[in-house]
């Protein structure tokens, strides 16, 4: 004779640990605190289980309402777990899916949307899309992002490091959004640390390369014998120190004339911090070679095609060209800065740790320093008078 059924009451009296049974092939597994249903069946002489739902979303009545469903599926000869994870592939969202969605909802917050933009889909596309990209964000696991990374873990370290969090981000809004649970796969502490080289100990530190402070009248000169907009776009940061989503965004109504000083919003500078830059002859030079005769509020100093800001790339092979040196980056004038200012003012002693923020007397002798420059003065980037 077979048990019979238990019903809603009791199974709400057992409390052991462990599986109960409850209905032909539904039992109730407790496991640490935790109340699911489960089925039970053989597949190709293979006893499996099959998770129903919690107890506390899926009622006696409907949890076997579901083991009825899959127990027909049986009976038409199909294995009712393979069924379901089919119709959750077709039905799921893709990784590729699920990283264009993340990316929409942060753009809005990100300081350079554009062009962080362009940073994530290009990486994500080169190194996650590949191998992932095709699968249901919801059956991606941890051995998966392993793939990801440990091709470029060692070797690039930084830009994995990077990866790998962006990853995690597209995985934390793909749970917010309902498309997967459970643990993030790419989340470092608890998970892939015991699984990669912790970054620290294999990752060699590599700074944004300079042009040195011995060529930097000479490549100064030439960026400035240039009649382009991005030549007067480098003078202008070789001469401010400043990064360059700062100076490629500056608009006119944020230059102060008659004060010689350019005031950088706080919404773009990393610190969030509003920036005073005073400004040097030189800089004043600069901005008048490229000064509109009408100028409009709000409109950009350096423009690009369509009267859209100039990236990166359109700049940073001039630098390059009259450098000689292939991999000389736009950025790299804040390092020659701080080679440069030692050198200059040791007797002041102060060396900064970052460059934004009050430092007049170190940079109004930097921003001044080009009026010899470009007169063809000395051949090392020298020191100047205040303006």
């Amino acid at each position: 004779m077979a048990p019979r059924d238990l019903t809603t009451s009791e199974v709400d009296r057992l409390s052991g640990e462990g599986t109960h049974r409850v209905s032909h092939g539904l039992y109730l597994q407790i496991r640490g605190g935790n109340r699911s249903w489960l089925l039970r069946f053989r597949w190709k002489g293979e006893q499996l289980w099959m998770g129903l739902g919690p107890t506390r979303l899926v009622t006696l009545t409907e949890a076997k309402c579901r083991a009825k469903r899959a127990q027909m599926l049986l009976l038409d000869g199909v294995n009712p777990i393979a069924a379901r994870d089919a119709e959750r592939r077709s039905t799921s969202m893709t990784f590729k899916d699920a990283a264009d969605a993340c990316i929409r909802a942060l753009k809005p917050q990100w300081r350079s949307g554009d062009v962080q933009e362009r940073q994530w889909r290009n990486q994500l596309g080169t190194y996650a899309f590949p191998t992932i990209g095709s699968k249901s964000v919801d059956s991606i696991e941890m051995s998966d992002i392993v793939k990801v990374l440990e091709k470029i873990w060692i070797d690039k370290t930084e830009s994995a490091t990077r990866l790998r969090e962006r990853i995690e981000k597209v995985f934390d809004w793909a749970t917010s959004a309902g498309h997967r649970s459970g643990q993030n796969p790419a989340r470092w502490k608890g998970g892939l640390a015991h699984l990669l080289p912790k970054p620290s100990a294999i990752q060699k530190k590599e700074h944004h390369r300079a042009v040195p402070v011995a060529d930097a009248s000479r490549v100064y000169q030439a960026i400035a014998a240039k009649p382009r907009t991005t030549a007067r776009l480098l003078q202008f940061i070789a001469l401010t120190a400043v990064r360059f989503s700062e100076a490629a965004k500056a608009t006119w109504d944020e230059i102060d004339w008659d004060a010689r000083v350019w005031t950088v919003p706080a919404p773009r500078t990393k610190t969030n911090r509003e920036l005073r830059v005073p400004l040097s002859d030189e800089a004043i030079r600069v901005l008048e070679q490229v000064r509109p005769a009408t100028m409009k509020p709000g409109a950009l100093i350096f423009k690009g095609l369509r009267g859209q800001p100039l990236s990166d790339t359109a700049v940073r092979n001039l630098p390059r060209k009259v450098s000689g040196d292939d991999e000389v980056t736009t950025h790299g004038w804040r390092s020659t800065f701080r080679d440069w200012w030692p050198r200059t003012r040791t007797a002041m002693r102060q060396r900064p740790n970052r460059l934004s923020g009050t430092r007049p007397a170190m940079l109004w002798s930097w921003r001044t320093c080009a009026a010899t420059c470009s007169s063809g003065g000395s051949s090392s980037w020298p020191s100047g008078r205040r303006s």
